[in-house]
């Protein structure tokens, strides 16, 4: 699945260039990478992990941060899993994928980051591409886009839009035990859960910007973007008890309708001025809005074989905002012909507004769910400034060295209907971040380059709203207000063959990952919520073989990680741990046929995976596609086949005290 090394994958522009720690993946090059959407252009990138819910695995680990533009989006799990669905992936240049970035860029991320770059207007004159999509599997999704582009002597202006619909689905069963005594060796008590949801989803997508040349030297460009979607979820759960000495006799029927609405509403504008070559000055503010409305329904129905004993009902309406106003400005300036410095400064400012209100039907009326029911406020504050320097000390070594100072402020309010009123939380830190490439050329063939970098990871908006999310009456998620930032030191050491070949070894110490933990609460309620683990250590080795031609018509791409994850964590003063050696490798093949025809298979395989309380059982796909140019290169057509034997499924056991499993399956196979 992994890679760290370039090279030419088709003729022409070349779809896979390295630096020193980073891989940049020219999209437009890839039949895989061009299907619909930019969530749909990561799962086709050697090295990148994604799955539905949103959670991205850079080179086999979490906590990638991703960017747009240079820009950090401050969102993750379904929420960036949304966002990304809604970007055309024809508007998406190249995407960069860096484990070590440079002082410039923000610490949060413990794994790296992955940095979309939009297509920029390169061409004089008016341009217009049109893209339509239509996929089936067992459902049927669409992705319709538009680009407008216009170079105009010094003016440039760009439109996108993009239209996402379509329904899909997932079933999910899962096993949860409890022990009915304290003796290890008792009997377990089973719910076994059986899910069946069925999604309708749609999106509208605009992104429009300017960029004008006030004259040869100062630039200055603004952007714009609007997000609308909508999705709808329709659920029947129904949930067994039974032990190894009985069968189930009375089972819980739990019926969900839910629908969302995200408005997501980004703009800004920057000057840029450049002084010298090489040199120049920028300074930018962004503004991000996320709106995001739940109404959930729910009927819960108690039944034996002889009656139905109760019928709970219950209904919420959650609502929140996130605005995120962050402004920059930077400058490099070449202090001679071999050293260039890069110094910056950074402000950022977020602010969470969300409510929630749940309600029981008791005796003939609605009734407030004090226990539920919620609101939360969220303010936080990160200053930054960085310094950093890159020399060649000589024809054969070169540095990149540099220093990043983050100081964070948090406050936060929580309200509910309980007797216990507000509670406040306020915290402030200062930490230091420093980040180290060096390069050695042994000759135009063989290089090393040794990496560091110190990273951090604060808790997500999602991750530390307390709100509770109701999947039935034996299982919530919920949020947890304390939550730290977690810490990682990050180590590579790399050899490459002529920029074609590479290996490399790379350790990391992460100190109070966070993770999801499971939580056995009365009544057999599980609750999952994020928890503070104790360390993760991680080593790992990656082989990058790129470029190898069989033939003169055939480029391959091979690139395979092994990586060993250990976590370690104490629940309920009993001290646990998980730990796995994980193989991953990836596939490519690209076809260069006659007659403007071209051709991709491709495919990867990621083994048992360890990653905080749960241990991932291996998946992996086989994805084709066949496209034929036509009006000279100006249209194209394509088939294509994703997860061709429906392999691309999850399975998770649950690791320690809290013993189950869980397994879904959604929509992966497709014709499109």
């Amino acid at each position: 699945v992994h890679m760290l090394s370039g090279g030419v994958v088709t003729a022409g522009k070349k779809h896979l260039e390295l630096e020193a720690g980073k891989t940049v993946v020219n999209i437009s090059s890839s039949l895989a990478v061009t299907k619909s959407s930019a969530f749909d252009a990561l799962k086709n990138i050697p090295g990148v992990l994604v799955r539905e819910d949103g959670s991205i695995y850079l080179y086999g680990q979490a906590g990638v941060n991703v960017l747009i533009d240079d820009k950090l989006t401050y969102l993750s799990g379904e929420s960036l899993a949304n966002l990304l669905r809604s970007i055309p992936s024809t508007s998406v240049d190249k995407i960069e994928l860096t484990t070590h970035p440079s002082s410039r860029y923000d610490a949060s991320g413990n794994s790296g980051l992955i940095n979309i770059q939009t297509k920029k207007v390169k061409i004089q004159g008016i341009n217009l591409s049109v893209y339509s999509n239509l996929q089936r599997g067992k459902r049927t999704r669409g992705y319709e886009s538009v680009n407008f582009t216009m170079r105009r002597n010094k003016l440039n202006l760009y439109a996108d839009y993009s239209y996402n619909w379509g329904k899909n689905y997932m079933d999910v069963v899962s096993d949860r035990y409890y022990p009915l005594a304290d003796n290890p060796d008792s009997d377990l008590l089973t719910l076994r859960m059986t899910a069946d949801r069925q999604m309708r989803y749609q999106s509208h997508f605009i992104r429009g910007g300017v960029g004008y040349e006030l004259s040869d030297r100062v630039t200055l460009d603004a952007y714009s973007t609007a997000n609308w979607y909508e999705w709808r979820k329709r659920e029947t759960t129904d949930s067994r008890f039974f032990t190894s000495l009985m069968a189930d006799d009375s089972l819980r029927i739990t019926r969900n309708v839910l629908k969302v609405k995200h408005t997501n509403i980004t703009g800004g504008m920057s000057l840029t001025y450049t002084f010298k070559e090489k040199g120049k000055w920028d300074i930018s503010y962004d503004l991000q809005r996320f709106g995001r409305e739940d109404d959930q329904t729910q009927n819960s129905n108690f039944e034996t074989t002889l009656m139905t004993l109760d019928t709970d009902k219950l209904i919420g309406n959650a609502d929140g905002d996130i605005d995120i106003n962050t402004g920059q400005t930077n400058i490099t300036y070449p202090l001679s012909e071999r050293t260039v410095l890069d110094a910056g400064a950074k402000t950022a400012f977020i602010s969470i507004d969300n409510n929630a209100l749940y309600k029981n039907y008791h005796s003939d009326e609605w009734i407030n769910n004090k226990q539920l029911s919620n609101s939360f406020f969220y303010d936080e504050n990160i200053n930054a400034a960085y310094v950093k320097l890159k020399t060649s000390i000589s024809p054969y070594l070169s540095v990149d060295a540099g220093l990043r100072l983050e100081n964070t402020n948090v406050k936060s309010r929580q309200s509910d209907l309980t007797e216990k009123g507000d509670s406040l939380f306020s915290d402030h830190y200062t930490n230091l971040f420093p980040n180290l490439v060096a390069q050695y050329n042994l000759s135009e063939s063989h290089s090393f380059s040794f990496m560091y970098g110190r990273r951090i990871k604060r808790p997500n908006y999602r991750d530390i709203n307390p709100f509770i999310e109701v999947n039935d009456t034996y299982l919530h998620e919920q949020g947890n207000t304390e939550l730290k930032p977690e810490f990682s030191d990050n180590f590579e050491l790399s050899y490459f063959l002529k920029q074609q070949y590479g290996i490399s070894l790379q350790y990391s110490r992460r100190t109070d990952p966070i993770a999801k933990s499971y939580i056995i609460k009365e009544d057999q309620l599980v609750v999952v919520t994020p928890k503070n683990l104790r360390t993760n250590h991680s080593y790992g080795a990656r082989l990058s073989l790129n470029n190898l031609k069989p033939l003169s018509w055939w480029t391959m791409h091979i690139n395979g990680t092994l990586t060993y994850n250990r976590f370690n964590w104490v629940l309920n003063g009993i001290e646990e741990k998980n730990k796995r050696l994980t193989p991953m490798i990836y596939l490519g093949n690209y076809l260069t046929l006659p007659y403007g025809w071209t051709a991709e298979v491709t495919g990867f395989f990621n083994g048992w995976m360890a990653e905080g309380q749960a241990r991932v059982h291996p998946l992996g796909q086989v994805s084709a596609g066949i496209r034929k140019n036509l009006f000279r290169n100006k249209a194209s057509i394509q088939l294509f086949v994703d997860d061709i034997f429906s392999t691309n499924r999850v399975y998770i056991d649950l690791v320690g005290t809290t013993r189950g499993w869980y397994k879904e399956q959604t929509e992966s196979r497709m014709v499109g």
